[in-house]
């Protein structure tokens, strides 16, 4: 069998898919995304799951149309992000954080000093420095840390957790969890200064009971968050709704946008074929005044579609890719004047596949 990577360009949109030639008619399910786009917007590097234990990464050249391994096949990777020097792109394996630079065979495992866990929303801030959400001892707090493994607190809940850091010049947002006089869960946006010795920050937009996840600034007055609708496990699709913060004067607004919904097989726990970084390549992304997003809300299917919706003149936008193929698009990556789309394919399984 021979597979080929291609790009078909529909609305200036690149779609990831395959050539099969094959007779075979069993079939799996493997998933091919952008994770990141080099500022020579020609190279990106591209997660492709088999399975929930078979995950690689792969580098692509647009412009030759060829792709090398990025990471030995002995690793997991999740969570990739770029070095701001571009030298590199740190990923989580196994709980762990390396980082794997291009003039490196093998990724440098960076070994902290204190024992974090589930870390998650890395975001470096130099070729040496970054801050993430972690775990530590009983709740997720907010750190600083160094490649040479040193560790600072700068976020921390009296009474739940910090998550989905975002740091604005010298401004750290996170999104709190905690409990209320009646011990219910609460959540609410808390704003500090980055490097100050204080560890809780000032509330400046309380949630209530709204869950709010995966925290997005712009700048210090305007950002995203997306809420989380709880479900039973019963339920087939998973529903979101994606706010705007907008800071006017002195006081903080939460506004809803849009909604998308997500075939819960592809986030639970107990599915086959769940993604192995579960949301994170669903998440919208935004793009100037357009924010893309992929919802199965109008699929009969469980597919989910591409839509984009625009800022300025509040319009959702459908971008079909291919309706009788029942494959489900990601959230693209913009490269050039292009967006490229990753997804699920179905393809026939057969051993010594080579790439062409």
């Amino acid at each position: 069998m021979v597979l080929t990577l291609s790009g078909i360009i529909m609305n200036k949109i690149i779609i990831l898919y395959f050539l099969l030639i094959s007779i075979s008619t069993t079939y799996t399910v493997d998933y091919w995304y952008p994770v990141a786009i080099l500022a020579d917007n020609r190279t990106v590097l591209l997660i492709e799951q088999h399975t929930l234990n078979d995950i690689s990464l792969t580098i692509w050249d647009t412009k030759n149309n060829t792709r090398v391994e990025g990471v030995w096949s002995i690793y997991n990777p999740a969570g990739v992000q770029m070095l701001p020097d571009e030298s590199g792109f740190s990923f989580i394996d196994n709980g762990r954080i390396r980082i794997q630079y291009f003039n490196k065979r093998s990724p440098k495992t960076i070994e902290s000093d204190i024992y974090l866990t589930h870390i998650n929303g890395i975001r470096w801030i130099s070729p040496y420095e970054f801050y993430c959400s972690a775990f530590y001892e009983d709740a997720f707090e907010i750190f600083h840390c160094a490649i040479d493994g040193t560790v600072t607190s700068i976020a921390r809940s009296k009474t739940g957790h910090c998550r989905y850091p975002q740091k604005v010049d010298n401004h750290l947002f996170y999104i709190e969890e905690y409990r209320d006089d009646t011990n219910k869960r609460s959540f609410c946006m808390r704003e500090k200064v980055y490097d100050d010795n204080s560890l809780q920050g000032i509330s400046v937009l309380d949630c209530g009971s709204q869950e709010i996840i995966f925290l997005t600034m712009l700048n210090n007055t305007e950002g995203f968050v997306i809420e989380y609708r709880p479900y039973d496990n019963n339920c087939t699709r998973l529903e979101f709704i994606y706010h705007h913060l907008i800071k006017r004067d002195t006081q903080w607004y939460i506004e809803p946008r849009f909604t998308f919904s997500i075939p819960s097989a592809f986030l639970s726990n107990t599915s086959e074929s769940r993604i192995f970084e579960s949301i994170l390549p669903l998440i919208p992304t935004i793009y100037g005044e357009s924010i893309y997003f992929v919802s199965a809300h109008n699929s009969s299917h469980d597919v989910l579609e591409l839509y984009s919706y625009d800022l300025t003149r509040d319009i959702i936008t459908h971008h079909p890719v291919d309706k009788d193929a029942h494959q489900s698009c990601f959230v693209p990556k913009k490269i050039s004047d292009y967006m490229i789309v990753g997804g699920n394919m179905k393809f026939p399984q057969q051993p010594n596949s080579d790439w062409e």
